[in-house]
């Protein structure tokens, strides 16, 4: 394995891609928040959050048209179209969207600093994990509802379909206060040191099958397959499974959140390892970042992959 990393490493300034500069660490204020709180908000804090009128506590409903949203909603839940979050490239969702659109966005939510932001998706809950990267790109404390709009009516709690209280817009600021992404050239140099993860399905991982936005099947070289499904319950009940079941699959993928150095996932695109980053996160990993472009971006530049035929 060693010898395509090195001619990974080798090619990655001859296709243009230079390497990253030191990215800042994040301030401590925003540290102590993720610490206090993680990557994931529970139902019974939302709920017992939601009956206290908490001014703090802000929810983002996000998904793919309203069609979900209007069925009915955790009461309170501003809606988010999924795309607002992330970039469409010749046809394929491949990046988060930049910090300018970023900020106009959180603008026009009314976010303020000192918000909590809760956001929750449909189905498999998968949607809402690339607007909490953004989030906290800008600075802002931001977790996923650990079960979604499914684990909520599941727990007891009635839905909503009411609009959600207004909001003043705000003025938000341009720039990225904690770097969420990564450089083809930094998972190269992660994959080297076993710390670059696939989140795909086996099949995808292996090249049974070429996947979404390429025909080069396979899987970077050196990565380490953990199926983003395999963290949930199941697709249908999207909730976490417990915290051993994780940290042991994490621990069976040769993972160990007390190596040090970053962290680099990625999938197809970019939004199924936006959720695995979280719960990648949640188990201890930082930083845990998301390669920009996932394998399609990396596959169809010519990068090399390992496929079934090596």
């Amino acid at each position: 394995m060693i010898r395509p990393l090195f001619l990974v490493l080798a090619l990655l300034p001859a296709l243009g891609i230079a390497r990253a500069e030191a990215t800042p660490a994040a301030p401590p204020g925003l540290r102590a928040a993720e610490a206090s709180g993680g990557a994931f908000a529970s139902i019974a804090e939302v709920a017992e959050r939601l009956a206290a009128d908490d001014p703090a506590l802000v929810l983002l409903h996000v998904g793919h048209g309203r069609r979900g949203y209007e069925r009915g909603h955790v009461p309170g839940a501003f809606f988010v179209e999924h795309d607002e979050a992330m970039v469409d490239r010749p046809g394929r969702t491949n990046g988060l969207v930049g910090s300018e659109a970023a900020a106009e966005l959180f603008g026009r939510l009314g976010l303020r600093p000192g918000d909590d932001v809760v956001l929750v998706g449909d189905a498999g809950g998968v949607f809402p994990a690339p607007l909490r990267l953004a989030l906290r790109r800008a600075g802002v404390r931001a977790r996923l509802l650990d079960g979604h709009t499914r684990g909520w009516v599941a727990a007891g709690h009635p839905l909503s379909t009411d609009p959600p209280p207004v909001r003043t817009p705000t003025s938000w600021p341009v720039g990225v206060v904690r770097p969420v992404e990564a450089t083809r050239e930094e998972a190269a140099e992660a994959a080297a040191l076993g710390r670059l993860v696939d989140s795909r399905s086996g099949r995808l991982f292996r090249g049974e099958r070429s996947g979404h936005g390429t025909q080069r099947g396979g899987h970077i070289p050196g990565a380490r397959n953990l199926p983003w499904q395999d963290f949930l319950l199941s697709v249908s009940d999207p909730r976490l499974k417990p915290g051993p079941d994780r940290e042991r699959m994490a621990r069976e993928a040769g993972l160990d959140p007390a190596a040090g150095g970053p962290l680099i996932v990625y999938d197809a695109i970019g939004t199924h390892a936006a959720l695995a980053q979280a719960v990648l996160e949640s188990l201890g990993f930082s930083p845990v970042r998301v390669l920009t472009g996932g394998y399609a971006g990396w596959a169809e530049a010519g990068l090399p992959v390992h496929g079934p035929s090596d």
